[in-house]
Formats: C-alpha cells, structure tokens, sequence
C-alpha cells in the first residue's frame, strides 16, 4: 500500500482555518496544536511526504479521542475520521490489544465475567486505590453494577398483539457484557410495540474497535459480516451508538438503527405514562457527528409526559471516553470526563441519558468522583418505563 499522499489524497483539503479548534476537546483541555485535527492532519501530511517521521507523529495522533466533532464544523468537509483511520491502517496495524479482546468471542466472555465477578467480589475497588493510573482508570470504568444479557444465536421474541415488523437486534461487545439491562428494555419495549424480535448469529464485536485502533482491514472485515448476519429484516437495531455509526457508515441503505428512534419513526401504539424526572442527554458524539440523527433522539425523549430534558453547557463536546483512548491518555481523557461530568451535574438533573456503552461508564465514573447522585440511563429505558411494559 502506497504511503504518500496518492494514498490520503484528503490531506491536501485541509485549508488550516481553525474552525475546528473549539469542537476538539483535546485541543480545547491542552490547547495544543498537535492536539487539535488541523495539526494532525498537518503531522500526518508531514509523514506522507516523509518531512516527518512517523514515530514522531504518532503520539499525538493516538491522544485523538475519534469523536469526530471536527467533521461538521470543517467548511472544506475533510472526512477527517476516515483519513486518521487509514493513516493507522497504514502506519500501526492495530498495536492496541482492546480490539484483540472485543473481537474473539471467547476472550470477550472470559473478560465480561472476569470484570463482573471483580465488581461484586471488591478485586475492583482495591484496584482502583493502586498507584498504577491506567490500573486505576480501567478499574473505575467498569459499571457499579454490571449486568450480562446474551441471548442464544437464533433466538426469537415473539412480538405482543398484531405484528407490525420483524427486526434484527445486534447485541455488541461491552453492551451485552456490561450493560445487559439495555438489550433487555429494547426487546421489552420492541416486542409490546409490535416487532418479533430477532438475534441471529453475530460477531463478537462489529469491528469498530479494530477501525479505531487502526486495524481498518479487520474492522470492515467484521463490520461487513455483521451486515451480512443482520440482514433480512426490516431493520437491525443497535443500543449502542458507536455500533451503530460503524455499521450505517459501511452500508447507508441497511437502516441501521438505535432502538428509541425506530419506534419513535415507527409511531407509538402503546400509551405513554408520566416520567417525572429532570434529565440531561449526553449526546454521544458518534450519533451527533457522524449519524446526524441526535436531534431527532432529543424530540422522541420528549414525547414522553412529565419527562424534563434539561440542557447543559457544552451540550456537545465528548466526554472523553473515545473507545480505548481512555486506556492510552488517562490524564488526558480523565481532563475532559471531568469537564463534563462537572456541566452535566450542574443541571442538576437526576439521570444523565446516553445511548453508548463507552459514554456510559466515562459519565458514571466522573460523576461517581464527584460524589454526584446522578445515575445513567439508555434512552429506550426510559421509554420502557413510559409505557410501563
């Protein structure tokens, strides 16, 4: 593969404007330049037109956290996502072991009830006390409570009253190891609404950790056989928002879809009951930056009675998490967690909503640090208690 820029030819659209500066949160915690797109886009240049070593680059191109929020802001629409991505295919090869893990099945079960089994015994509050930082970090992440839900490949959940559609329902990695309660409330809340749910076969992961870790080769490998699995229903149906980016940006015409959003484009059949509760919604940065549907989740939050959706500062900045970032820039990550968590608990609202697994555990740690009691909630959750199923 061809190293210069015939192979990143988008490297030349950059103009070096600056509009992306303020959208960045590395940029916006160091204000650095290497910390900001327009100076990786300029290192990764450098390196193509070999001004630059690589190894020199690198380092400030694995502090980018992927949230992408540079994209929207770009008047020159530099895929800037898409170029650090192929940068790393080239240059890396997936060095990072967290997509190793996510994508073998049978390691991602062992590390699901390893994690599990450490929350409730305590092994991860002593290991959180460890002067290690990324020992600390990787212990504080985990949920307080986590919870395994992993349908059997094949199984079927028969839809409640007439049916109106069959979709199917992609459990993930961390979601179906540590966040099970999610998988639950969408097949709840799909099946009283009409819709034979299915789980077919699956990969362990849909390769967006490999894509993120620079393995892009294996990350499509993954992603395309996961659209292959999924397909043949009237939707596949994704909890997880990273999950969801990574599979809709290899196929626009999959209808890959949060759970939430498909009922809300569907159209309620059940009544809604009142939810009196004042929440803030985290957008993740994957539905805002690259689905682009993060208004339309906000309107169908607001359908339901007596629920307040609170608006915070910075309402669209990352929270840091930035899938295995948080394991290679602790300090860093834990800057912009904290910054977040801060203007999130100032709403004072009582549940944070999020529909992403890694937004999840970044957001309960902060506030958890805190001493915040602010609980996290996915918003098809929140529907499920609506309609009370």
């Amino acid at each position: 593969m061809s190293q210069g820029l015939d192979a990143l030819p988008s490297l030349l659209d950059c103009m070096h404007c600056g509009l992306c500066l303020q959208a960045c949160p590395t940029y916006t915690e160091t204000s650095s330049e290497t910390d900001s797109p327009r100076g990786r886009l300029f290192l990764m240049r450098a390196v193509a037109e070999d001004r630059l070593p690589v190894a020199d680059a690198m380092p400030a191109l694995k502090r980018c956290v992927q949230c992408r929020a540079c994209e929207p802001a770009c008047p020159s629409k530099v895929p800037y996502g898409q170029v650090l991505h192929e940068h790393m295919e080239i240059h890396t090869k997936g060095s990072d072991t967290m997509s190793r893990w996510l994508g073998n099945s049978a390691r991602l079960k062992f590390a699901g009830r390893a994690l599990r089994f450490s929350r409730r015994s305590g092994l991860l509050a002593l290991a959180a006390a460890m002067p290690n930082r990324r020992l600390r970090r990787a212990a504080n992440m985990v949920p307080r409570k986590p919870k395994h839900y992993r349908p059997k490949a094949g199984t079927e959940f028969d839809a409640v009253g007439e049916q109106r559609g069959v979709v199917a329902l992609h459990l993930g990695c961390v979601e179906a190891e540590l966040f099970g309660q999610n998988i639950q409330d969408s097949i709840a809340t799909l099946t009283a609404e009409g819709f034979r749910v299915v789980c077919p076969a699956q990969e362990a992961c849909c390769g967006a950790a490999a894509a993120h870790d620079g393995d892009l080769q294996a990350g499509h490998h993954s992603g395309e056989k996961s659209l292959q699995q999924l397909q043949g229903y009237d939707a596949i149906v994704v909890p997880a928002a990273g999950c969801a980016a990574f599979l809709g940006s290899l196929d626009e015409a999959a209808n890959v879809v949060d759970p939430m959003i498909f009922l809300a484009r569907a159209g309620l059949r059940g009544e809604l009951h009142a939810v009196e509760r004042q929440v803030v919604y985290a957008t993740p940065c994957h539905r805002q930056n690259v689905i682009g549907d993060a208004p339309e989740m906000r309107k169908a939050l607001l359908q339901i009675p007596s629920l307040e959706l609170l608006e915070s500062e910075e309402a669209e900045m990352c929270c840091g998490a930035g899938g295995s970032a948080f394991l290679r820039e602790p300090e860093l990550t834990d800057a912009i967690g904290q910054r977040k968590a801060q203007l999130l608990h100032q709403t004072g609202a009582s549940q944070v909503v999020s529909g992403n697994p890694g937004c999840a555990m970044q957001l309960e740690t902060k506030l958890r640090e805190r001493e915040a009691p602010t609980s996290i909630v996915h918003p098809i959750s929140l529907l499920r208690e609506s309609l009370r199923v």
